[in-house]
């Protein structure tokens, strides 16, 4: 799995495959190909077994971090297409007294959520955790630090945008529809938990 920065370079090619025997499962349409593999320690390094399976453990964790992640910038995707289109029937409505208001409610909403999103802490943590996967040995003291707030800073994230989602972007449906615009912003979602 390989992860990309905002700059599109890459950040983590996966997670270092821990010695011992797999099976492996190839499909492609109707087609499967299965086969068992042995997996052996790289014999140039000496790593201890513990400190690969801390470093595999401490990967695995940030993979699902990077793939919360990667959820929630999807749904504020949606979200920011979804604002931009109800800006363009607001924009039309020339006749509706509420309009400007719907407006810059509208663009406050979007404001919003590029701010909660901007300035969350976890991108903060994302290249130096991402690191982990370029050395055998365990992680670093310092890295395993950072993943802990990587994850906390995710925490609060995901906190921040479900305050957003339940009471700003909520309410700011209702008083659309009341004009008989169909936000579709699907504020009950909460980005992953």
């Amino acid at each position: 799995k390989e992860i990309k920065d905002s700059d599109r370079s890459s950040l983590f090619r996966g997670i270092e495959v821990l010695p011992g025997s797999y099976k492996i499962q190839i499909k492609q349409g109707l087609n499967q190909v299965e086969q068992r593999i042995e997996v052996v320690g790289d014999p140039r390094f000496e790593v201890a077994l513990v400190d690969r399976i801390t470093k595999y453990q401490a990967l695995k964790r940030y993979l699902g971090v990077e793939e919360k992640l990667f959820a929630i910038e999807n749904w504020a995707d949606s979200v920011n297409q979804r604002i931009a289109e109800v800006l363009e029937q607001l924009g039309a409505m020339s006749i509706l007294p509420e309009r400007e208001v719907l407006l810059l409610e509208t663009q406050v909403l979007e404001n919003r959520l590029a701010n909660i999103i901007g300035l969350s802490k976890v991108y903060e943590y994302r290249e130096p955790v991402s690191k982990m996967s370029s050395s055998y040995d365990a992680p670093t003291e310092g890295q395993r630090l950072d993943l802990l707030r990587m994850e906390e800073a995710l925490q609060a994230l995901i906190e921040d945008l479900s305050i957003f989602s339940y009471r700003e972007l909520e309410s700011h449906s209702q008083r659309l529809r009341a004009v008989g615009v169909e936000p579709l912003f699907f504020p009950n979602f909460v980005p992953m938990r």
